[in-house]
């Protein structure tokens, strides 16, 4: 490994570094919130399902039986069917959904640029100027990432905590890797 001895290195890299961690905990978040909001659209769509299913049932029941429990239940169920279509009529969740996954996508892809451009710095693959311009762009792809992403919420952002830090969901040992790998590109056989 490269050490950076040079002041201003060493200050470019924790830049670097920071805006790293940055991605990764915003690209998890949006990734957690457009889970959660999957989720919970999902159910949504059962529940106007089943509602849907119990009013026409309840219709039959009015049709065919002279019961005023029926005619109210069979109400009850269509108001509640009309406000879950309204809901997502209103709030249009599936597409709120699509564009956390979207913006989730956009950001791993700079996360994974920021982490080439830590492993160039590094390893002096290039000059340090080339890496701040590769920075300042990243920086304006960033902004157009941003300026469209839905808001997340503090529930997304203590999600994405949890699997970056209990659940190590950006971590791996050497070992892991290793099983992922042909033979022939593990690390035990890299000096071969």
């Amino acid at each position: 490994m490269v050490t950076i001895t040079n002041q201003p290195d060493a200050v470019l890299l924790g830049t670097l570094r920071h805006a790293y961690g940055r991605v990764a905990y915003s690209h998890k978040t949006h990734e957690k919130m457009g889970d959660r909001i999957a989720m919970n659209t999902t159910f949504l769509k059962w529940a106007e399902l089943i509602l849907i299913v119990l009013t026409t049932g309840g219709t039959l029941a009015v049709l065919i039986g002279e019961e005023r429990t029926h005619e109210v239940v069979t109400v009850i169920l269509a108001a509640l069917s009309l406000l879950v279509t309204l809901y997502q009529f209103r709030f249009n969740p599936d597409d709120v959904g699509r564009a956390h996954r979207s913006t989730a996508v956009r950001l791993w892809h700079v996360r994974e640029k920021y982490c080439s451009l830590i492993a160039d710095l590094r390893s002096g693959a290039v000059s340090v100027d080339q890496i701040r311009a590769s920075r300042d762009h990243l920086l304006d792809e960033l902004k157009g990432i941003y300026e469209p992403a839905p808001q997340s919420d503090s529930r997304a952002y203590k999600a994405a905590q949890k699997a970056l830090k209990v659940n190590e969901e950006l971590s791996f040992t050497d070992a892991e890797i290793d099983e992922l790998l042909p033979t022939s590109l593990r690390s035990g056989n890299l000096n071969s």
